[in-house]
């Protein structure tokens, strides 16, 4: 075996990188394809929790679904307010919430999180006890660590198989 074929087999913290960011954009890819295989009278009630850039494009991308848009979170009502203009051709009547805490109190099947990558973290381990469903921009968490508590809670907080 030569040189480069070695190098090519070895796992570098690149090669991991990349297949992260592969792993990453096809879950982003398939996310309006799981919503939309859902039933007509079984639509999941969805949470934003982020409303800057990627929360906006998420936004976008989920009113091609059959999901109720029910609840908008951010600190930056400048932001809510670009989220309603997405919004304000559809029925949705999202509650506005400027805490997170607050709109996991509501009635929600699955939040959207497209916070600050710090805010990911601890909002999915909040969100995972309150019994949601979480798609969250990447990165997930910040450390190995806190990626294996995010594991032992979702399979200490199990939901409903979609």
């Amino acid at each position: 075996m030569n040189n480069r074929s070695a190098a090519q087999n070895e796992f570098t913290r690149r090669r991991f990188l990349q297949l992260t960011a592969l792993a990453a954009g096809s879950s982003v890819l398939g996310f309006p394809n799981l919503l939309r295989a859902r039933g007509a009278n079984e639509k999941l009630a969805v949470g934003f929790i982020g409303l800057g850039g990627q929360g906006c494009s998420r936004l976008k991308e989920i009113l091609g679904c059959d999901v109720n848009v029910t609840a908008l979170c951010d600190v930056d009502e400048k932001q809510i307010d670009d989220a309603r203009k997405i919004l304000a051709d559809t029925s949705f009547k999202p509650k506005i919430h400027l805490d997170y805490r607050e709109l996991l109190q509501q009635d929600l099947d699955a939040v959207v999180i497209a916070t600050p990558d710090h805010w990911h973290g601890p909002i999915a381990t909040d969100a995972l006890k309150a019994g949601r469903h979480v798609f969250c921009e990447k990165p997930l968490t910040h450390s190995v660590y806190e990626a294996r508590e995010l594991g032992l809670l979702a399979k200490q907080f199990p939901r409903l198989a979609t």
